[in-house]
């Protein structure tokens, strides 16, 4: 009995939180956890939704992205947090269309696409696809030689990140004296499959520094001819599977 009644002292105590302390505080775990904890939804609803808590999830630079939509929108009107899952839903193209911006959604962590116009392929085939976000993807039509590279801002990026970038792709097949082609990599669950290229952390850099991110895949061998792949652009995105950190 004397447990329930200090629990309920310990709720009521923090029911006299000024609103802003209470965003403060929630501001200091994630997204995520803001959305399942039960405390929130039923003391703190309010807090848990305001715009001050919210906004600090966004990225700090998150206008500035805005403004370099290839659809720029008003977000002044719009409520944070649904700005936040607008983010997290909708990838949004920036620089003339030829990236896009999204966020992860459980840390806010920011993901970036380069488009194919952006990958180095100068000898692949362009075409319009409709399942890609991009107005166009390129081709791989028969080669013995791949080679695709990239490269990105790194102030795109959130700070104290462990990324990965991945190549997003349909349809390789490896042609073999004459035979039939295999499938690589993984499905995405948008009718893409990605592999993944390879991981950094991401320290972050000073106001006054620059520097970019490099990605190739290279296939030096050159004894077999490929057709058949279309690249969407290579994603950089926050990586889950921590492990490589033990």
């Amino acid at each position: 009995m004397e447990r329930a009644e200090k629990e309920e002292a310990d709720i009521n105590n923090l029911e006299r939180l000024p609103e802003g302390c209470i965003s403060d505080i929630l501001s200091l775990t994630t997204p995520a956890d803001v959305c399942r904890s039960s405390l929130v939804s039923t003391l703190f609803k309010s807090a848990a939704d305001s715009d001050a808590l919210w906004e600090k999830f966004l990225p700090a630079d998150y206008q500035e992205i805005i403004s370099r939509a290839l659809h720029p929108f008003s977000s002044a009107a719009v409520p944070k947090k649904d700005l936040y899952y607008r983010l997290c839903d909708e990838p949004l193209l920036i620089d003339d269309g030829f990236k896009s911006f999204q966020l992860e959604k459980s840390s806010g962590k920011k993901c970036i696409m380069i488009g194919a116009k952006e990958v180095d392929n100068p000898s692949w085939h362009w075409l319009a696809h409709p399942g890609s976000r991009f107005p166009t993807v390129v081709v791989l039509q028969r080669v013995s030689r791949f080679e695709i590279c990239g490269k990105l801002d790194a102030r795109l990026l959130s700070p104290k990140t462990l990324y990965a970038a991945y190549l997003e792709e349909r349809h390789l097949y490896l042609i073999l004296d004459g035979g039939g082609g295999q499938h690589f990599a993984q499905e995405r669950g948008d009718g893409w499959m990605e592999v993944e290229m390879g991981y950094f952390y991401y320290e972050g850099l000073e106001d006054n520094e620059d520097g970019q991110v490099h990605m190739s895949v290279l296939e030096t061998e050159g004894l077999i001819a490929r057709c058949g792949l279309i690249v969407q652009g290579i994603e950089v995105r926050p990586k889950v599977d921590t492990q490589i950190l033990l």
